[in-house]
């Protein structure tokens, strides 16, 4: 019988064939576009703000976001210390450019009137945590050095898959005489995980052996783990003009369990059970939403806890073998954002804003994987709600990460080198009022 992670996996494999991420490693949540913040009223306010799900009425949310992303790595041979017979196999420049695709689907729905307080549900799917990365291979690579047709960062990261999908039912109430509301919103999420990575035995990047023989070897590991997290959301409707909205994302720790094959240089391949631990951070975000002169004003700030993620370790079930070790050594991320929705025009309206995130990863444990540095963002969006209700809203965003030249590696083997990194989100949005 399959399983319902790696399941899971192929399909949104098939659908995500682009890195992306926001505000935080692996974080691509933008549904209901940029109105999707802590004062989200929509119906994936389930995941923004489950507060919000006691506005009354009823509606239908489909979103849908197409990623796009161009990175590069440059490795370097002095820095890495890569002989000068082993440079060209070791050492040069990794890429991707590549893109997909990611849908998501909420329904929510509120009743006015129940007493002094008007009460709301929602139910949805979406996957707010994923990337895949696939980097360019190098035919032109000598076939005297069979692995450095899959590029210098092989040794961090050949193919990698992760996403976990969420399947969320929330409730909510709204106090009407105070403005005050409160939703929780019980969230399952389904984690799975596929990496091929280079790897030796002593954790060099030797391409052989002293006695001349292919060193290089190959491990890929696939898991999967089923676990609950809960998002819980308050709201003060302040006046008219004026709201302020606080959610917390409870976030598990997940167990990926699964199967490793590994082939270490001329030895014959084996597969072994094998299982990581990945843990996700808890996330706060506090927003607000202000009227001035028919403009609308929502800026917020979020704190991403990725200090829960020191280090992984994948290790055999049988007798605990180490098969993978990476340093992560992350620190809390804080993000701040902007947005302007302009006054309505025949139903017509436009949102821009723009955003700046901190660093997950040090320098130190950069890598061509599970590693972001400092970023800003752009964006700019437009969305039109017909006579009777039914809301369309396209937008664009814009992600720049910095730059970074790394040098002090910590990794084995050690990824000292350029990075670069810029992404490119549109998100396509459509409720449907019932």
């Amino acid at each position: 019988m399959a399983r319902p992670g790696l399941v899971f996996a192929s399909f949104v494999g098939a659908l995500l064939t682009a890195s992306a991420a926001a505000a935080a490693p692996l974080h691509i949540a933008r549904m209901d576009g940029l109105r999707g913040d802590p004062v989200d009223r929509g119906p994936f306010a389930l995941y923004w703000n489950p507060a919000g799900l006691a506005q009354p009425g009823m509606s239908l949310g489909v979103h849908g976001l197409y990623a796009m992303r161009r990175a590069s790595y440059d490795r370097d041979a002095e820095l890495n210390d890569v002989a000068p017979e082993e440079a060209a196999a070791n050492a040069g420049e990794a890429t991707i450019d590549t893109a997909g695709l990611v849908p998501a689907l909420s329904f929510r729905q509120g009743f006015a009137d129940v007493g002094p307080v008007d009460l709301g549900y929602g139910v949805g799917f979406f996957v707010p945590f994923a990337g895949v990365a696939n980097w360019a291979r190098h035919p032109e690579a000598d076939a005297a050095t069979p692995g450095a047709y899959d590029g210098p960062q092989r040794w961090a990261t050949i193919h990698s898959r992760l996403a976990f999908l969420a399947a969320s039912a929330g409730v909510a109430a709204a106090h009407k005489p105070s403005g005050l509301s409160l939703g929780v919103a019980p969230t399952v999420y389904f984690g799975s995980l596929a990496t091929t990575r280079a790897r030796n035995v002593d954790r060099t990047d030797d391409l052989t052996d002293v006695s001349g023989h292919l060193k290089e070897g190959r491990i890929v590991f696939e898991g999967d783990d089923i676990q609950v997290g809960v998002n819980v959301g308050l709201r003060w409707d302040a006046s008219e003009t004026l709201s302020l909205a606080y959610t917390w994302h409870h976030l598990p720790e997940f167990e990926m369990r699964g199967e490793a094959n590994v082939a270490y240089g001329t030895a014959d391949p084996f597969k072994i059970k094998a299982n990581l631990a990945f843990p996700l951070p808890d996330f706060h975000r506090l927003g607000a939403s202000i009227g001035v002169g028919g403009f609308t004003l929502r800026p917020y700030v979020e704190f991403a806890q990725w200090s829960v993620m020191q280090r992984q370790v994948a290790v055999s079930d049988g007798d605990g073998q180490s098969l993978i070790e990476i340093e992560r050594q992350f620190d809390d991320v804080w993000g701040f954002r902007l947005r302007c929705d302009t006054p309505s025009w025949n139903g017509l309206r436009g949102t821009f804003g723009g955003g700046f995130d901190t660093a997950a990863t040090p320098e130190k444990t950069h890598e061509p994987g599970l590693a972001e540095g400092e970023s800003v963002e752009a964006s700019v969006g437009l969305d039109y709600t017909l006579s009777g209700g039914t809301r369309f809203a396209v937008a664009v965003n814009l992600q720049t990460l910095f730059a970074r030249d790394v040098t002090n590696s910590i990794q084995k083997p050690t990824t000292n080198g350029r990075y670069t990194d810029d992404r490119l989100f549109t998100t396509f949005d459509v409720e449907v009022p019932f």
